[in-house]
Order: C-alpha cells, then sequence, then structure tokens
C-alpha cells in the first residue's frame, strides 16, 4: 500500500511544480498545497479503509455490533486498519477483531 501512496506523491509534487512555477507562486504555497492535498488523501484512505471493515464483518456475520463500529472509528492509524481488513478473513467472529 505504501508504493501507491509513493506514486501519488510523486506525481503531485511534479503536478504542484508544473503549476506554481508557471504561476510564480511562492514556494510555501507550493508545499502549503501538497501537504493539505496529502492530508485530504490519508483521510480518504482512512476512511475507505474503515468502511472496508466494517463491510467485510457485516458480509462475513451478518451485523456489526456498535461496539466494534465503535472501535473501528477510533482507529487512525492506517496500517493497522489495513491490517485488520487481512484480519477478517481468518477471524471466527467479530470479538477477534477487538484482541488484536
Amino acid at each position: 500500500m505504501q508504493e501507491s501512496t509513493d506514486c501519488v506523491d510523486a506525481e503531485l509534487e511534479a503536478l504542484a511544480e508544473q503549476a506554481f512555477l508557471r504561476k510564480g507562486l511562492p514556494e510555501f504555497w507550493r508545499t502549503a498545497f501538497i501537504e493539505a492535498f496529502q492530508q485530504g488523501f490519508n483521510e480518504g484512505r482512512r476512511q475507505e479503509a474503515k468502511k472496508i471493515v466494517l463491510a467485510l464483518v457485516d458480509q462475513k456475520f451478518g451485523f456489526v455490533d456498535p461496539r466494534l463500529r465503535s472501535y473501528i472509528e477510533c482507529i487512525s492509524d492506517i496500517e493497522e486498519l489495513e491490517k485488520k481488513i487481512l484480519l477478517t478473513l481468518h477471524i471466527t467472529g467479530w470479538e477477534d477483531l477487538l484482541a488484536e
């Protein structure tokens, strides 16, 4: 998953460089733009990972317990969420996600 963000980062840097140089805007604007874009991109990845975990649990067990939903919604680390996605393939009960 890290490779895809590295590609996005490289493409974003190149696009921002071209756009901001063409317009003659200060470097700090380019930096602020890239940081804001990366934050938005990562937030989108985080929200999508949460949706995937909850959808897999719902598909596998027929429901999502409110305790699990609250637990997943509180996770902010993308790598941890990605581990939870993979873990749903092997668990026998939704409670197993809370234990890991």
